[in-house]
């Protein structure tokens, strides 16, 4: 009898940007301890903003690699070429972002404006590495444990 595959599969493409998704709020804290500020009213709603734009890098690299059939196929060489290709795409939103912010960081003064400016401009410059280096690394295994016999990753967990 052929064993029944689990129904992640349909879904698995999704479960990367939802990382990175989650992940967004955890760099405002990060950038707001590095630059010294408070959390308040406006980097909350700055984190809130913020979980809609850190998606975007991985749904640019998750395209790309789906657009590549050697890529979709998992092969590690093709994932890293398109990786590559789309990193001018991300690191040009990145940059045009926080230089778009550094008005409100640098020329406003108080505690109304920084802390948002910093929330946003720290998430999306952070996200875009996480979109760059954990998204390719995770669609990997995610193919590779797809593709593999069915209780192969359980016989090989200790």
């Amino acid at each position: 009898m052929r064993a029944r595959r689990s129904t992640r599969a349909s879904y698995w493409p999704s479960s990367t940007p939802r990382g990175s998704r989650l992940d967004g709020p955890n760099w405002t804290l990060l950038s707001l301890w590095v630059s010294g500020y408070p959390i308040g009213f406006n980097p909350i709603i700055g984190s809130a903003g913020l979980v809609g734009v850190a998606i975007n890098g991985s749904i640019v690299v998750l395209a790309a690699i789906r657009g590549n059939p050697r890529a979709r196929r998992g092969e590690a060489a093709a994932i890293i070429d398109e990786t590559a290709a789309a990193t001018r795409h991300i690191l040009s939103t990145t940059l045009t972002t926080i230089a778009g912010f550094m008005p409100l960081l640098v020329f406003s003064g108080g505690d109304f404006w920084p802390p948002l400016a910093v929330v946003i401009a720290g998430g999306v410059g952070l996200s875009g590495l996480l979109s760059l280096l954990l998204t390719p690394a995770a669609y990997l295994l995610m193919q590779r444990r797809r593709s593999a016999p069915v209780g192969a990753w359980a016989r090989s967990a200790p």
